[in-house]
This record gives C-alpha cells, structure tokens and sequence, in this order.
C-alpha cells in the first residue's frame, strides 16, 4: 500500500471520527472543567474530587482535551487552559460552552437520524411526530436554557462584527426579530450608544432581554404580526429554519411593519453557488445539514435570499462577511 493511501485513509478516518471531539468538549463543558481549571484546581485527583469523577477516567479526558489544544499539560502534570479552551468558560459574554453542551447531549441524537432525513426531506422531529419550529424548546425548559444561552454565545461574537461593519449612525430605533436574550443587539447597543432596541420574541426567548440597557423587550410570534417602532429591523438565523414558503410569511410581516426607508438586516450564512471545496465552506455545508436534519430548514445562496426578499418587496442592497461563517445581507 503506497505512502499516499495511507495518507488518504488517515485524513478520511479523522472525518468519520469526529464524533469523540463533539463529546469530549460537550463533557468537559458540562462538567465545568474550563472554570475549574481557570480557578486554578489544575491536577488531576483535586479536579476529579471537586467535579465528582473518577480520577483515571478524567485524566484521559484531559488528555484528549490536550490533544485538541483546548488545554496544556505542564511538566509537573497539571493542567491549564488554552487561549480556545477559554471559550469554554462560564460567562456570559463569547463563551461557547452552553453551545458545547447542546451540541453533544441535546441535539446528538438528531444527528443519528440524518439518513432518515436525506431519504424524505423532512427533519427529525417531524419523523418522529412532532413539528419543526421551537414549541418543543417551551414545553421542556432545562433544554431551552442551554439552547438559548449557547445560541447567545455564538449571537455575541457575530454581534460584535455587526455593530463594528454596519454604518448605524442614521438609525433610532433597532428591532432584533428573534432576537432571544438579546446579545446580538446588546452588543449593537454598546457601540452605538444613540441606539434604543427592542428585542421580539417568544417569551421563553426573551427573559434575560429585560436586562439590557436602553432596550425593550416583547413577546409575540413573528408569523403573526411584528410591531412597527423601529427604522432598522434584524433578523440572525432565523429564515434558515424554515421552508420558502414560511420565509415568505415572515419577510411580508417584517414588510408591513417597515416604513419607508427602513432597513432589513439578515444575519445568515450564505452558501456558494457551487461548492469548491475550500476549508471556509465546511461549517456552511454543516449548518445545511444541521437544519435539514434538525427544522427541515436550510441554509441558501445571495440569489435565493434575493428571491424570497422580491416576494416581499424587498430587493438585496449588499452582502459582506462576518464571523463564525455568517454574513450581513442587507435589504430595503
């Protein structure tokens, strides 16, 4: 067997094997190794003893956890965290930790039912009864803290990029239309000071919204109706969990409730029209099937995004990058 089909196999296992590093970040998150770390409990039977673990179990784990430059091992054999691995901490601004959890106990199963959803279109929970959407989030509301504050971890790292490209000087009010707790827009808020906000959503989304300084919070369902009191209207990923036809009744709403000369902001990633397999395209191509297997939603190009927004009365003024993957379509 030559040099290069080994070299093939390696890097092909590597892909079929990513499932370990899903968990082994998901349990060590959960079990709140990052913030013990950062506390200094730094070895292994001293971790073990204040997490509740076996000792010899836990330190395999962070040895993993090594392996995937999260954390350090010092040559006294206790450990430290990394730059990346501090993503993992508890805090309320860029942590990913929440995200972390969600992904490997949560939505794990989900994934398993990717075949099934490949073979009929439909998304798990729709196969198994249930419907897409967020109802099941209301109904079981341990699940819905951990979506929600993971969801918050990824919205404040690409509100950061927002409030720093986007031009607001001109706008009063923002509106973030499905803005759940509110990070997106509390970090559009701290930048542009003149700014008030209002964050719509659910009520089980906007609970923490409350908090935030010049900003409001409201319930209500955005298929439904969404309040006119703003001149800029954002909306992060929300059109990639539904079907055109529902992105349709949600962009019309968001329509009716824009005056003339309001500004429609999606926060989105965008796929190429043909993929070229460039390491950029990965997390696009995994959110894709995330939504397939996860809403029956989908992740679409500048064009499809342009022609659902025609539907509405709303063309696409300009598309720029931001972070994490995602990027700023704006139209008016």
């Amino acid at each position: 067997m030559s040099e290069t089909v080994v070299q093939r196999a390696t890097e092909l296992l590597e892909m079929i094997e990513g499932k370990w590093t899903t968990q082994a970040i998901g349990v060590a998150a959960e079990l709140g190794i990052p913030d013990h770390l950062a506390r200094g409990i730094d070895r292994t039977a001293l971790l073990a003893a204040s997490i509740g673990c076996d000792a010899d179990a836990l330190e395999r784990l962070l040895r993993a956890l090594v392996s995937l430059g999260l954390c350090r091992q010092r040559l006294d054999r206790s450990f430290e965290l990394t730059e990346v691995g501090e993503l993992l901490r508890d805090d309320e601004g860029a942590s990913l930790r929440s995200w972390a959890i969600w992904s490997a106990r949560y939505h794990w199963p989900t994934w398993g039912k990717l075949i099934d959803s490949v073979r009929s279109g439909e998304s798990a929970r729709v196969l198994a009864g249930g419907a897409n959407g967020y109802g099941h989030l209301e109904r079981d509301r341990v699940a819905a803290g951990v979506f929600n504050r993971g969801l918050g971890g990824l919205t404040h790292i690409v509100g950061l990029e927002l409030a720093r490209r986007h031009d607001f000087s001109a706008a009063h009010c923002v509106m973030d239309v499905g803005g759940g707790q509110g990070q997106l827009l509390a970090a559009i808020l701290e930048r542009h000071r003149h700014l008030r906000g209002i964050v719509f959503d659910r009520p089980h989304a906007i609970e923490t919204a409350r908090r935030i300084e010049r900003c409001e919070s409201m319930a209500g369902d955005f298929f439904e109706s969404i309040p006119r009191q703003a001149d800029v209207f954002v909306m992060k990923s929300i059109l990639h969990n539904w079907d055109d036809a529902a992105c349709i009744a949600i962009l019309g709403q968001c329509r009716r409730a824009m005056d003339s000369g309001a500004a429609l902001l999606l926060v989105e990633r965008v796929l190429p029209e043909a993929m070229t397999g460039a390491p950029d395209e990965r997390p696009l191509a995994r959110s894709d099937l995330n939504m397939l297997v996860g809403f029956s939603g989908r992740e679409r190009t500048l064009p499809a995004f342009d022609a659902l927004l025609a539907k509405s009365g709303l063309a696409v003024r300009a598309c720029q990058p931001l972070a994490l993957g995602f990027s700023l379509v704006e139209a008016r």
